[in-house]
């Protein structure tokens, strides 16, 4: 078994993970193309062959990478990602969940799993999340207060706009946004009511400079963190190996110096035995 495990291990090498990096490039550019009705039959006949070659050599890869890992496949995250990723692309065209088959193109995300930068910036954000979550709610609060003042000061009317509490939302998302709020909406608003400008740069302050703002800070940091942990990992990886190297000369010099003393003791009993072969003759003569 533990053979066997070594056999496997191959797909881990180097020139494997680019050639499957490769294989995933191609498959979503192929993937692409069948969405082109103007090709003809025969060509897109081709794409399906391929489509179905890459999804074989991604089975087989995790195949190869389940065997040479063992249980520990199940424990990286990556890699149960990559499983279901895969998984989707055997569900039958013909059944209820065909649909599913629409998000064969899903696998170009395997890239993410495949290409460290990537990674890190994935971990990134999802280290970020508990905050982000938080902020968030801060957000939605911010949000609340000003659509209540906003659908209170100018519902009567602009009904439009402020019209209810789901209206006044909107458009304070499209404020937000800064998409068409001043000629669209704060000038005639302000044309009406003489201070209206302060209710929308104070909100146009606090939610798109301020808190967009935190989001990036939040999401740039939790990013530099991580970078800072992948180097440790790395260092402490290197360092380990460095260990091993040691441990590993270490143990080929004890091994060596016992096959010397081995050696050695052979020869002396070689030695030995031919002294023995010379003075035995020399001992006859004596007594004769």
């Amino acid at each position: 078994m533990k053979r066997l495990k070594d056999i496997c291990s191959f797909v881990y090498n180097k020139n494997i993970q680019i050639s499957i990096l490769v294989l995933i490039t191609l498959n979503a550019v192929s993937l692409g193309l069948e969405t082109n009705k103007s090709l003809t039959p025969s060509f897109l006949f081709a794409l399906e062959i391929f489509d179905n070659f890459a999804l074989y050599v991604y089975v087989l890869e995790l195949t190869l990478k389940h065997i040479a890992s063992g249980f520990k496949f199940w424990k990286n995250g990556w890699n149960i990602f990559d499983f279901f990723v895969v998984v989707i692309a055997f569900v039958p065209a013909g059944s209820s969940m065909s649909v599913l088959r629409g998000f064969r193109i899903l696998r170009v995300l395997r890239l993410l799993s495949s290409i460290q930068a990537l990674r890190s910036i994935i971990l990134g954000l999802f280290k970020s999340l508990p905050s982000i979550g938080w902020l968030s709610l801060l957000m939605m609060i911010v949000f609340y207060m000003f659509a209540v003042m906003g659908t209170n000061f100018f519902g009567e009317k602009f009904r439009e706009f402020f019209g209810t509490l789901g209206k006044s939302s909107y458009t304070l998302f499209q404020t937000m946004t800064l998409e068409s709020w001043s000629m669209g909406i704060a000038r005639p608003i302000a044309a009406q009511y003489q201070y209206a400008y302060l209710y929308f740069v104070t909100f146009i302050m606090i939610n798109t400079f301020i808190m967009l703002n935190l989001f990036v800070g939040i999401i740039v940091n939790a990013m530099g963190n991580t970078q800072d942990n992948n180097c440790e990992e790395s260092s402490q990886v290197d360092e380990q190996l460095e260990e091993d190297e040691s441990k590993s000369n270490e143990s080929d010099i004890h091994e060596q110096i016992i096959l010397l003393r081995k050696q050695i003791v052979k020869l002396e009993e070689q030695y030995s035995k031919t002294i023995l072969k010379e003075t035995q003759p020399k001992k006859a003569q004596i007594k004769q």
